[in-house]
């Protein structure tokens, strides 16, 4: 789908490349479609690593109030447009057209686990950041899992 960003694949990774060669670490914020399958998962885990990147932050396609695809998706909301806690772009607001919430929720999990639980991203960060600040980042990183964990169980 495109989320209309005006821009090309080719243009990020350029992007991500000069912050690299310039020392400056890129948080890559990326949009999971809501037609996914776990193939499509793993194209972006295997992108994701070709980038180099570590740090990532993983959000299923939410439609905002105001935006087209608010009006496009309104009659699929799976969550209440009156739980204003889970309209936090972390929670899955549309029900997924080809797997369960559960299994979306499951392979967002993994997704993130391939990226950000692996020796090299381990090793990068005790090199950049020393133990002591890579033990305080896993700790968040342990944090956003219970979250999913949390979603994959509850299925919402």
């Amino acid at each position: 789908m495109d989320y209309n960003k005006k821009t090309k694949v080719e243009v990020n990774e350029r992007a991500v490349k000069i912050l690299q060669k310039h020392d400056i670490e890129c948080y890559g914020t990326f949009i999971l479609g809501l037609d996914w399958i776990k193939k499509d998962f793993k194209a972006l885990a295997k992108w994701i690593k070709k980038l180099n990147l570590v740090f990532v932050n993983l959000q299923p396609l939410t439609p905002l109030k105001g935006t087209e695809l608010y009006e496009q998706y309104k009659q699929d909301f799976i969550i209440r447009e009156d739980e204003y806690e889970k309209w936090d772009l972390a929670h899955l607001v549309v029900r997924p057209s080809n797997i369960s919430v559960r299994r979306y929720y499951w392979y967002t999990m993994v997704l993130y686990y391939k990226i950000t639980v692996n020796p090299r991203s381990a090793w990068h960060m005790i090199r950049k950041y020393g133990l002591y600040d890579t033990m305080k980042l896993s700790v968040g990183a342990f944090k956003v899992n219970i979250q999913y964990f949390k979603k994959l169980v509850g299925g919402k």
